[in-house]
């Protein structure tokens, strides 16, 4: 029997706009780490998706499925439109949604209409799945027994930077090192605020000074992908670097800032 498949249904109408690389990176990179927990993804645009996807599992008695809902929309009367009608047709459901400030009024209104957890800003893609995870844990919704996730547990402690970050350390100790370009290429990554850095970006810091860097960038950091990879590969070890379909790189997993030793 196919195990089931539990759902979050994430609602942010910046999805659908492809300028939008924070929330497209940001989303992406959740996903990454959620999906191995089991749980499927259910983007939706604008208010009516998220009602519309919301019927066809009531209709199908399975909304009891539907584990979580992130409400990352800037507008914050729809976020509480869309919490206060989720939470009357799904009760058991855990809403997690972005308020403009954390000043009183705003708060009440975001916990009157149903909201479980907040947040406002920018946040981390980890930061946001342990959100997720202690609200679920909270509500008393269980994950997924059989899951890649279990297989690959996430570790107490992260990833570090060893020998002014001329080498990186995984979470179990094994130290691999790197070149100029590679230390400059993941040095840049870890320290934008989500951990995610567009091409532009990380051209810009690895390139300054050549004219073309924009034209051969792109291929530049494939081959250099590759190399990493392989020397990883070496180690016993996986990169822990994604591709963003064409929007950039993004760590993944926990890392331990600002340790250089």
């Amino acid at each position: 029997m196919r195990a089931k498949q539990l759902k979050l249904i994430w609602f942010d109408p910046l999805l659908s706009d492809n300028e939008s690389d924070r929330s497209q990176s940001l989303v992406q990179a959740v996903r990454y780490h959620l999906e191995n927990y089991g749980l499927a993804f259910a983007h939706c645009a604008d208010m009516d998706s998220v009602y519309q996807e919301a019927m066809v599992s009531i209709a199908a008695s399975k909304m009891q499925d539907v584990r979580a809902l992130v409400l990352l929309n800037a507008d914050f009367a729809q976020n509480c439109a869309v919490a206060h009608y989720l939470r009357a047709v799904a009760p058991g459901v855990c809403l997690v949604a972005r308020t403009p400030d954390y000043k009183e009024q705003t708060l009440m209104h975001a916990l009157q209409s149903g909201v479980d957890a907040y947040f406002s800003g920018t946040v981390s893609p980890y930061f946001l799945s342990t959100l997720l995870f202690s609200r679920m844990r909270a509500a008393g919704l269980a994950l997924p027994s059989s899951t890649q996730a279990e297989a690959r547990p996430m570790p107490d402690y992260g990833w570090c930077f060893a020998e002014q970050a001329w080498a990186i350390v995984s979470p179990d100790g094994k130290r691999v090192r790197l070149t100029s370009s590679e230390r400059g290429f993941i040095l840049t990554i870890v320290q934008q605020p989500d951990m995610c850095a567009s091409h532009d970006v990380l051209i810009d810091h690895l390139w300054p000074d050549t004219q073309n860097a924009k034209e051969g960038g792109r291929e530049r950091m494939n081959v250099m992908m590759s190399r990493l990879r392989q020397k990883f590969k070496r180690k016993g070890l996986e990169l822990p670097i994604r591709a963003l379909h064409g929007n950039g790189y993004m760590f993944y997993g926990p890392f331990l800032e600002q340790r250089y030793s």
